[in-house]
C-alpha cells in the first residue's frame, strides 16, 4: 500500500496496511538540532521582551550580561515548558510505535513541576498530563476520540492530542518568553548627587555602574563613586501565576523584601 506524503505505510499485527504519520519519527530525527534552535529563537523573544522591544536597551543588556547569562535565563523557562508538555510529546512519539508511555514516566513532569515552576506552568502541566493519561491509558472508546485525526495539515491530519500539545507550547511561550520580567533582582540605588533610582544592575566597575532602569527600560551610567547604598526590593507584586503552589498555599516559606519606590 502506497502511503500519502507524510504518512509511513505500516503493517499491523492483524496483516493489516496501515498509515501512520511520521511526524513523530522525524522529530526524534532532528531533535538535537530542535532544542538549540528553541533556545536561540527564545533567547531573542526574551531579550525583546525584557528590554520592551527597544534594539538599543536589548544589545546593551546582551552585551553586559552576557550571553551565557541571557541563554540560562532563557533556558530555565525552555526547560519547565519542556517539562510541562514532555509526557503528552513522549506519548505521541511511542504511539506511532504502538507503545505507551510507563505511569510513573507521565507523572514524574507533574511532580517536578508542582514543587518548582509557577502555578501557570504547573496548569498547564496537569492539562498535559491529563491528555497524555486519556491518550495511553483511557478506555478504548476514549482513547479513539483522542486520537481521531481532526485537523488538516498538509495531506495528512492532525490528531487532537498533537493540537493540544501545540496550543500548550504557543500559549506558555508566548505568556512567559514575552514577559517583561528581567531575570535579576530589582535594586533601589540610592545615589549623593541626584536622586535615586531603581534598576537592575547589569555591570560594575571602579568607575561607571550599568544600570537598566525599571520605569522605561533604558539602560543608564551612574558614576560608582556616587553611589550611597543599593537595596533588593520588589518592582511588582508577585503574580499567583509565578509563584510555585506550595508557596501560594502556604506550605513553604518564601522571602519577603520591600517594595521599591515609585520613581
Amino acid at each position: 500500500m502506497v502511503a500519502g506524503r507524510g504518512r509511513k505505510a505500516v503493517v499491523s499485527a492483524g496483516g493489516r496496511s496501515e498509515t501512520q504519520p511520521a511526524w513523530p519519527r522525524m522529530l526524534s530525527e532532528h531533535l538535537g538540532s530542535l532544542i538549540p534552535a528553541t533556545l536561540a529563537v527564545g533567547t531573542m523573544f526574551r531579550l525583546a521582551g525584557v528590554s520592551r522591544g527597544s534594539p538599543i536597551s536589548a544589545l546593551a543588556i546582551l552585551r553586559y550580561s552576557g550571553t551565557a547569562t541571557v541563554l540560562i535565563a532563557t533556558a530555565t523557562l525552555v526547560i519547565f515548558l519542556g517539562v510541562a508538555v514532555s509526557g503528552l510529546a513522549a506519548q505521541l512519539v511511542l504511539d506511532s510505535r504502538g507503545r505507551r508511555v510507563p505511569l510513573w514516566a507521565l507523572l514524574l513532569p507533574l511532580l517536578v513541576n508542582l514543587t518548582l515552576a509557577g502555578t501557570f506552568v504547573l496548569m498547564l502541566t496537569v492539562v498535559s498530563t491529563g491528555v497524555a493519561l486519556l491518550h495511553g491509558y483511557a478506555p478504548p472508546q476514549v482513547r479513539e476520540r483522542v486520537r481521531r485525526p481532526i485537523v488538516p495539515f498538509f495531506d495528512t491530519t492532525v490528531p487532537v492530542a498533537t493540537v493540544i500539545c501545540v496550543v500548550l507550547i504557543v500559549l506558555a511561550g508566548s505568556t512567559l518568553v514575552l514577559s517583561e520580567a528581567m531575570w535579576l533582582p530589582a535594586e533601589d540605588v540610592e545615589l549623593a548627587n541626584r536622586d535615586g533610582l531603581v534598576g537592575y544592575v547589569l555591570a560594575r566597575d571602579g568607575e561607571q555602574t550599568v544600570v537598566l532602569r525599571e520605569e522605561d527600560r533604558r539602560v543608564v551610567y551612574v558614576d560608582t563613586d556616587q553611589i550611597v547604598a543599593r537595596t533588593l526590593c520588589q518592582a511588582a507584586p508577585d503574580s499567583f501565576l509565578q509563584v510555585p503552589l506550595p508557596s501560594l498555599l502556604g506550605l513553604a516559606e518564601r522571602p519577603r523584601y520591600p517594595r521599591c519606590p515609585e520613581s
